[in-house]
């Protein structure tokens, strides 16, 4: 029972974490490798209910002890059950179940529900090798290092508990946390997320923080399949949503300072309508409507809309602007991020970092840009901002 990692025998047999990893000995293994595996949530309720069965029966359970215990038939002749008499126990079940199928049909079930886990890309394919026993591209990693790294083993049980849905048979009353990520998709599906990018996103350890961007982000309109884009309206539109406000809050207004104001927002400032409305109302203020007043008021409005937008960023989200101020190339911005001790970038995955630097995009606050380096490709930011010195002003402030 030492290879089920986690497995606690105390007063109440418990696991310390699900889905529990477990040692596969090479003398154990078809291909003759040591490997880990994983047991889902049912598989443990099974384990820990046979246990304590065992428990109640009067056997001392240790560390030692096998998992799979000796039936009453035949001679004992080795400390361990050998693989013909498990094969036989579990052909014994299939058929006292009244079906007529080999044992290894469990394999092969296994490996389909990998198959259709992994085409949903909820598990990688060298992942999906390492948990069958197969040898491939990890197992030559754990070979030379004796054993895999604990971040990566914790990345393949997510990746493996994602894959639970076409893995297990029973079905069990949700938890509180079970009810909480069901909620969580379901707001997702709601806003626009499909199934395949919700099953990518790592529900379970996202903070509230990060939950609520990304759904702002989608009502937004600033995720789509190649990043964050919003969409642009056209000089027509941008008159008449500025006509129809300006009928409402001035007393006088200009049509065709109007008319202008809309082709300089859709040509210079990103059909911005908040930076329109800004301008809208210093013209009316001013009550002057020339053409050089309307480009005052537009330069004004930017400032103006740009220092709200940097007031209302999070702390999290400003301190990764600041270092995009630094680093162009996305990835050394991330570096910069993750190594930092700050109690808001300390440990930063890099899913959440692109989340945020999704959302400053969408404010308009940076653009990205596919740039190809040699061979490869990266994102390189642009900061939009007039002046950028305003974010580490904006940093000092709060400091």
């Amino acid at each position: 029972m030492g290879d089920l990692n986690g497995l606690k025998l105390s007063d109440e047999i418990q696991f310390d974490k699900i889905p529990v990893t477990v040692m596969v000995k090479s003398k154990l293994s078809k291909t003759r490798h040591q490997y880990s595996s994983f047991i889902g949530e049912e598989g443990a309720t099974y384990i820990k209910k046979y246990l304590e069965e065992r428990r109640k029966q009067g056997e001392e359970l240790s560390y030692d002890s096998p998992l799979l215990q000796f039936d009453p038939r035949g001679i004992k002749k080795n400390a361990f059950l050998r693989t013909t008499l498990v094969t036989r126990d579990v052909r014994d079940a299939i058929y006292g179940a009244g079906l007529k199928m080999s044992p290894y049909v469990l394999r092969a079930y296994f490996s389909n529900a990998l198959d259709i886990a992994e085409s949903k890309d909820l598990i990688s394919h060298p992942w999906r090798q390492f948990i069958m026993g197969h040898k491939g591209d990890i197992e030559t990693r754990y070979s030379t290092n004796k054993r895999l790294p604990p971040d990566m083993i914790e990345e393949m049980r997510e990746s493996y508990k994602k894959c639970l849905k076409y893995l297990e048979t029973r079905i069990t009353e949700p938890s509180e946390s079970d009810a909480k990520i069901y909620l969580q998709q379901q707001l997702l599906l709601a806003v626009g997320y499909k199934q395949e990018e919700i099953d990518r996103m790592n529900l379970t350890e996202m903070d509230n923080e990060a939950f609520q961007k990304l759904l702002r982000d989608k009502v937004a309109g600033a995720m789509s399949g190649n990043g964050s884009k919003q969409r642009l309206v056209s000089a027509d539109e941008m008159k008449e949503i500025l006509q129809m406000r300006a009928e409402e809050g001035l007393y006088k207004y200009s049509s065709e300072a109007i008319s202008l104001l809309s082709a300089m927002l859709v040509r210079d400032y990103r059909s911005d309508a908040r930076i329109g409305i800004k301008a809208l109302e210093i013209l009316g203020r001013n009550n002057k409507w020339d053409d050089e007043e309307v480009r005052n008021a537009l330069k004004q409005a930017y400032i103006e809309v740009e220092g709200e937008t940097l007031r209302n960023l999070g702390d999290r989200d400003l301190l990764i602007l600041a270092s995009l101020t630094r680093n162009q190339d996305t990835n050394k911005a991330y570096a910069e991020v993750s190594s930092n001790d700050n109690i808001f970038l300390k440990g930063m995955s890099k899913s959440t970092f692109f989340q945020s630097v999704n959302y400053l995009q969408n404010l308009g606050l940076i653009t990205l840009i596919k740039k190809k380096i040699g061979r490869y490709y990266t994102m390189e930011s642009q900061i939009l901002l007039s002046d950028e010195s305003i974010v580490s002003v904006e940093l000092r402030k709060r400091l």
